[in-house]
Formats: structure tokens, sequence, C-alpha cells
């Protein structure tokens, strides 16, 4: 009698693109060990590049109330850390009204996480209905960042 074996299923890889419903954000202790400084809930996808995804998080147990903010999530196995450690702090030196805030920074075995200022969703809307931004009207909006 032969007995046949179901093949173990593998994770598939837009599983393994997506963070756990629950993040924490932990850091290293005085005496070394990781405790946790924040949980989150992880919302809707926001969109979705060649290099992360952004999602809607909102903050557990917050003494008051907690407004949503945003996350980009980068899976480390496919990014350069140093580019984007380098990225994260151009971004952080960066104050302007249109150009989104980073908050902070944490990783964990599998992803990094940047916690950003979420923007006006009806911005995000219009890009995605009309897709990128010509060359030039990108280079307008980047001057006027200036």
């Amino acid at each position: 009698m032969s007995t046949q074996h179901a093949p173990e299923e593998q994770p598939t890889e837009e599983a393994t693109r997506t963070p756990e419903r629950i993040i924490s954000q932990r850091l290293p202790g005085t005496n070394g060990e990781l405790r946790t400084r924040a949980r989150f809930l992880r919302g809707d996808c926001l969109g979705r590049g060649s290099f992360a995804r952004a999602y809607q998080l909102t903050e557990l147990q917050t003494s008051g109330s907690s407004s949503p903010i945003a996350t980009k999530v980068l899976l480390k196995r496919e990014v350069d850390v140093a580019k984007v450690a380098a990225e994260v702090a151009l971004h952080r030196s960066l104050s302007h009204p249109h150009i989104v805030t980073c908050f902070d920074t944490f990783e964990d075995t599998a992803y990094l996480y940047l916690l950003l200022e979420l923007c006006d969703l009806t911005a995000m809307h219009l890009l995605k209905q009309h897709g990128p931004l010509a060359v030039p009207c990108a280079a307008r909006l980047v001057s006027q960042a200036a």
C-alpha cells in the first residue's frame, strides 16, 4: 500500500513580500536586549513600487488618539541597505510642506520600515489615475520644492 504525501506548500511571492498584520518596532535597550517601543496595526496597501510597498499604519496602545501614518516597507533581501540608509538620511534632512516627513525608521529580520507622514490621498489617487508624471511636470514640481 503506497501513501502519497501532499507536497509541502511554499509561501507565495506575494506572501513573502507582505509584513505581518501587527508590526512591532523593537529597539535595543540599555542592556542590549530588544524591547518593543511601539506596535502598529498594518492597514491597507497604499501603493507598490519595484523595491517597496506602502501601507497605512495605526499605532496600538497609545495614550490619546493616534493619527494614521504611512510606512514604506522594503524587503531586505531585495535592496542595498547602504543605499537605503543614504536615502533615509537625505529624506530626514528635508523639511518642506510638499514633501512627506520621515518620522522614524526601524527594521526586523526581513524588512526595513520607514515611518512617514500620511499624505493627502487625493494626490495619490491622481497619480494612480494618470500614471507616472511626464519629465517636464516632474521637473517643475521638484523645482517648486527646492
